[in-house]
C-alpha cells in the first residue's frame, strides 16, 4: 500500500510540475499564491531537475504507448537490489521504465541490459 501511495504521489508531482502555473492554476509568484507552497520548504517544479537518464542509454525501442511496461517484472528484480529507491514510467522517453537507485545505478544499468534486453528500461543515480 505504501509503495501505491508512493507512486501516486511522483505522477502527481510530475503531473504538476508539468502544467503551467501553481497547482491551482494562479501564476507561480502571484500575490494570490497560497501560503503552503510559499513558505513550505518543498521546491517549487521549475526549482528541481527532471530525472532522467543519459540520451546514449535510450534506444528507438520499444515504444510503449499504452501502460503495457512490465513493471511488475522490473520491480520485482529492482525491490531486491541494494539502493533501490522507486520507479515509474517516463512518457518523454518513449513510455520507457526509469529506476532509481541511491547506490550503484551504473552497475544496475548494466544488469538491467544483461537481464531485460528486451526492456525499454534504465537506471538513474538519484541521492
Amino acid at each position: 500500500m505504501r509503495r501505491l501511495a508512493m507512486i501516486s504521489a511522483i505522477a502527481l508531482l510530475a503531473t504538476a510540475c508539468r502544467a503551467n502555473g501553481g497547482a491551482s492554476g494562479v501564476p507561480l509568484g502571484s500575490p494570490d499564491e497560497t501560503p503552503q507552497t510559499a513558505g513550505s520548504g518543498v521546491p517549487r517544479c521549475e526549482e528541481v531537475d527532471w530525472i532522467s537518464a543519459p540520451a546514449k542509454r535510450y534506444r528507438d525501442s520499444p515504444i510503449y504507448v499504452a501502460n503495457e511496461q512490465p513493471t511488475e517484472r522490473i520491480l520485482a528484480w529492482a525491490s531486491g537490489q541494494s539502493g533501490f529507491e522507486e520507479l515509474w514510467i517516463d512518457r518523454d522517453h518513449l513510455g520507457w521504465i526509469t529506476v532509481a537507485f541511491s547506490s550503484d545505478a551504473d552497475a544496475r544499468q548494466a544488469d538491467l541490459e544483461r537481464l531485460f534486453p528486451e526492456v525499454g528500461v534504465v537506471a538513474v543515480g538519484v541521492e
